[in-house]
């Protein structure tokens, strides 16, 4: 999954999520910025996301002016 240009593999995260599995298997392998954007997610939600980073996009798939490399 990809959150603001960063991808995530969230499979051992599915079980814990608490909207349940439903919800991400419907963005599974796609972008789901607006989604994650769009719902309540708290300062919580973003530290447990950093725990499942496997990479981010190539700069030129890149949506965001977010620099990752500092």
């Amino acid at each position: 999954m990809v959150i603001r240009d960063r991808v995530y593999d969230l499979t051992d995260f599915m079980r814990e999520h608490p909207a349940g599995s439903d919800i991400m298997l419907e963005y599974a392998g796609t972008d789901a910025t607006t989604a994650f954007s769009d719902k309540p997610h708290s300062l919580d939600a973003w530290v447990i996301l950093e725990k499942y980073l496997i990479g981010e996009l190539v700069p030129e798939e890149r949506m965001f002016d977010d620099d990752y490399s500092s």
